[in-house]
C-alpha cells in the first residue's frame, strides 16, 4: 500500500502538548489506514513553555513504518519540520499591532527619504537641473521647476509602481519586492533554526 506525506516547514501548534501525525502533515492513504496515521504521537512536548522543536520527516516515516511495516511511504513536502509550540493561545491586541505597523512605516519611510535626500546631495542634482534647463532654455535659473516639479511626480510614480500597490489597491497579482524579501528572510530563518536545532540534538546524543 502506498502512502503519501506532505508537510509543511513550519507549524504552531498551541496548548495541546502531544503533537500527533494530523497536526503536521498532509497524509493520502487507504481509507483504512489514514485515521490510524494521523493519530501517532511523534511528540510529547516535555515542559509547558514557548519553545521551538524540529522533527525529521525520518521520524514520521520510523513511527509509521514500526506501526505498519509493509506500507511504501512517499514524502512529497519538508524534510525538517519546525514546530512553534506555545502553552497558551496567541492573543494579539489589533491596537498593538496597529501600532508596530505604523512604527515600521514611519521608519522605512524616514529611511527612504533621508536615503533619497543624500542621493541627490551626492550627484547635486540642484546643479544637474539647473544644467539642462540651461541647454535647452539658453539660460540659467536657481530653481527650474518646469524640471523639478515633473521630476518629483515621477519619483513618486516610479516608488507606488515599484512597490506595486497604495493602501487597499494592488495593480498586479505579483507579490511586491517587499513580500518577496520577507518571504526569503522567513525561509533563511527557517533553516537557520532547522540547522540549530540539529546541532542541539546532535549535540545532546
Amino acid at each position: 500500500m502506498d502512502i503519501y506525506i506532505k508537510c509543511n516547514t513550519k507549524y504552531i501548534i498551541e496548548e495541546k502538548r502531544q503533537i500527533r501525525v494530523q497536526d503536521i502533515a498532509e497524509v493520502i492513504a487507504p481509507p483504512q489506514l489514514v485515521n490510524k496515521i494521523q493519530q501517532l504521537k511523534l511528540l510529547e512536548v516535555p515542559v509547558s513553555k514557548q519553545k521551538t522543536y524540529v522533527i525529521s520527516i525520518m521520524d514520521i516515516i520510523k513511527k509509521i513504518k514500526n506501526d505498519f511495516p509493509d506500507v511504501e511511504i512517499t514524502n512529497i513536502g519538508s524534510e525538517d519540520i519546525l514546530i512553534e509550540y506555545h502553552p497558551q493561545k496567541i492573543k494579539e491586541s489589533k491596537i498593538w499591532l496597529y501600532v508596530k505597523v505604523a512604527f515600521i512605516a514611519f521608519i522605512v519611510l524616514t529611511g527612504s527619504t533621508v536615503a533619497i535626500i543624500s542621493f541627490h546631495e551626492d550627484v547635486n542634482m540642484a546643479k544637474v537641473f539647473q544644467d539642462i534647463y540651461k541647454i535647452f532654455m539658453g539660460k540659467k535659473v536657481d530653481h527650474p521647476y518646469i524640471i523639478q516639479i515633473p521630476y518629483s511626480i515621477g519619483l513618486i510614480l516610479g516608488i507606488v509602481l515599484f512597490f506595486n500597490h497604495l493602501p487597499f489597491i494592488r495593480f498586479s497579482q505579483e507579490p511586491t519586492p517587499i513580500e518577496v524579501e520577507m518571504s526569503l528572510y522567513a525561509k533563511d530563518v527557517e533553516n537557520s533554526m532547522v540547522e540549530m536545532l540539529n546541532n542541539e540534538k546532535e549535540g545532546t546524543k
